[in-house]
């Protein structure tokens, strides 16, 4: 190497760290190198660095800090002979063989602290649990790794830190997805790739490393254009595995939501009681969805009628395919009645806790089905029972086995229009994200924060009320915060108690009105996608608001103005609009040039539509 060259940029520096402490000390030089070309580079990202950590020893650091430079820098020392290349401006790829067994390999490895602007005392971490959280950075620790792993709970292996003006995003950009741990602390965002990594076999990783600079005031949150960055690397990867766009059926995208119907609450079970729910309900939510046919009453064994014995197992989400006889004949028979007068019906599904959703199909050793085809049975068994319409509890939340894999078998495998627990950004489903507003972890901490997740997820058709835990901000004791939210994120009803008051059959003013509202813009089959503030300035004290862009082109404002607040305005896009003194409406303010876009014209069940483009 001519030393004209080497005078081009900083020595790459070979840190040593004590995983236990994440302290840094400074080591040898390795041997470095080259290439000519040099294409678009970030600024503010110079080659990210990485981390090794040998079987049973301390991990060690190549940090390589650029500030201007060539598009991949060569590592050979004793260790591993490494590249790590520039592909665009802000996609790296680590090619790595190392020289001794490894157990771990973090990248980027973030040696150098990041802080927006002049201080940290404005910024926040933003990591993607359920829906989305963030923490205060002020409020973290050096080197206090939190984070959990992908797929796991998270919806993306995607991480942001920054404030109202600059923000910076680290995530996995691997395809075939792998798995990684998400971890953020003070001021740092890494990724942790764990397992086998025989000396002599190169491995590559591949990540999303940048910065954007923004202004949330004007509608321009960094955040979000960190999160616009990533789908921009999703999206390919994902049509042309045909993950995207999800085919969904007209009934799931005209629902405004399900009657959540928690079987195992019910003391002494009552099937007209379904029928009753369903009727009165049926002009806002013509879909009745299950839990717990499982089970028995999972109330206090006395109150159980007729008696059940203290230890049979009950709740409502129990891994076991057959119905309970307490259900049988009469909630089938049901079922099928509401099929029949045009209504959606679906039972309780899961996969086995622990199971491998990725194993190839055909019977384990004991004879009994692989844990995907058993997944399939249960489908099929609540199909002989009545079901129209599929859920599936957990799979977006959990590790089944490869990610991948997992969502081609749901493509091919699973009914058109499934809706899964939680959210996975390559899932091509419908995602029930109640839990996403109580949320917590002691792996992640923070406050929930959905809009992060919903950015990300701005076409999927979404389900949010009162499952896990978000009760707690649903009806009027608690100002409807559970149906405004559901109303600003454009998500469907999950809604266990839907009435105003007891069962009069006066459904909830907020759900009335948000259903009221949407009808009237015709909401559902102008498919419109979420863009969180975009564009959206000056935003007034006391409202929030939501940007949505529908199929025909129109933008739609989701206007939440709970203490009716008069003569306030709001800017989209430079235009004033007028804040509506209702506390819940939907203002257009483009008129669409054209009709209803032609894939969301069809009032038939049957009709499958090709998906919505962000």
């Amino acid at each position: 190497m001519s030393a004209a060259r080497v005078t081009q940029f900083a020595v790459i520096v070979v840190g040593v760290v004590a995983l236990a402490a994440w302290q840094l000390m400074a080591g040898p030089a390795p041997e470095q190198s080259i290439a000519a070309s040099e294409p678009e580079r970030d600024a503010k990202i110079d080659f990210p660095a990485f981390l090794i950590r040998p079987v049973g020893a301390k991990g060690r650091s190549y940090a390589t800090g650029l500030s201007f430079g060539p598009d991949a820098i060569r590592i050979n020392d004793q260790h591993v002979e490494a590249i790590v290349r520039r592909i665009e401006s802000n996609l790296f790829e680590l090619t790595l063989t190392p020289k001794e067994p490894l157990s771990e390999v973090w990248f980027p490895w973030p040696h150098e602290a990041y802080v927006a602007g002049s201080s940290d005392e404005d910024d926040w971490a933003y990591y993607p649990y359920i829906m989305g959280m963030r923490r205060p950075a002020r409020d973290l620790q050096d080197w206090a790794w939190k984070g959990v792993d992908y797929p796991g709970p998270l919806f993306a292996p995607l991480m942001v830190l920054g404030d109202d003006r600059e923000a910076m995003f680290v995530a996995a950009a691997n395809w075939p997805p792998r798995p990684t741990t998400v971890f953020y602390c003070k001021q740092r965002l890494t990724l942790r790739y764990r397992g086998s990594f025989p000396a002599g076999q190169t491995i590559k990783l591949r990540t999303l490393v940048g910065t954007v600079s923004g202004d949330a005031a004007k509608g321009e949150d960094p955040w979000r254009l960190c999160v616009e960055r990533y789908r921009a690397w999703l999206d390919p990867h994902l049509e042309a595995e045909h993950l995207w766009p999800p085919e969904t059926p007209a009934y799931l995208r005209d629902a405004h939501g399900w009657i959540n119907v928690q079987l195992e609450n019910f003391r002494q079970f009552d099937a007209r009681e379904v029928l009753r729910r369903w009727q009165e309900l049926r002009p806002f939510l013509n879909w009745v969805q299950c839990w717990g046919q499982m089970s028995h009453y999972a109330g206090p064994t006395e109150l159980a009628i007729p008696r059940r014995p203290l230890d049979e197992e009950v709740g409502c989400c129990l891994d076991k395919i057959n119905f309970h006889p307490r259900y049988l004949p009469d909630l089938p028979e049901i079922a099928r009645r509401i099929t029949t007068g045009g209504g959606r019906f679906g039972y309780y599904a899961r996969p086995a806790k622990d199971g491998r959703l990725d194993a190839p199909t055909g019977s384990k050793g004991d004879g009994a089905p692989d844990d995907w085809s058993r997944l399939l049975n249960w489908i099929e068994a609540n199909t002989r029972q009545g079901a129209n319409a599929y859920y599936i509890d957990v799979l977006a939340g959990g590790t089944f086995g490869d990610p991948l894999t997992i969502a081609r078998r749901i493509r091919d495998d699973l009914p058109k229009g499934v809706v899964l627990e939680y959210a996975k950004d390559i899932y091509p489903a419908a995602f029930l994200i109640s839990g996403c507003l109580m949320s917590k972890s002691k792996d992640a901490d923070g406050e929930a924060f959905p809009r992060f997740g919903r950015s990300l997820l701005s076409d999927r058709y979404v389900f949010l009320g009162e499952s896990n835990g978000d009760f707690l901000g649903w009806g009027a004791d608690h100002d409807y915060a559970t149906e405004r939210q559901a109303f600003l994120l454009g998500a469907k009803f999950d809604a266990i108690s839907p009435w105003a008051s007891g069962y009069a059959g006066n459904l909830n003013p907020v759900m009335r009105r948000v259903i009221e509202e949407r009808d009237r813009v015709n909401w559902w089959k102008r498919e419109p996608v979420y863009r969180d503030r975009a564009g959206l300035a000056e935003m007034p004290a006391g409202v929030d608001a939501r940007r949505f862009i529908a199929a025909d082109g129109a933008t739609l404002i989701a206007f939440d103005n709970p203490r009716r607040l008069a003569g306030r305005t709001v800017f989209c896009d430079g235009r004033s609009v007028a804040v509506p003194i209702e506390p819940i409406a939907i203002v257009e303010i483009e008129s669409p040039e054209a009709g209803v876009s032609q894939n969301a014209t069809s009032d038939d069940n049957t009709h499958t539509l090709t998906g919505r483009r962000p």
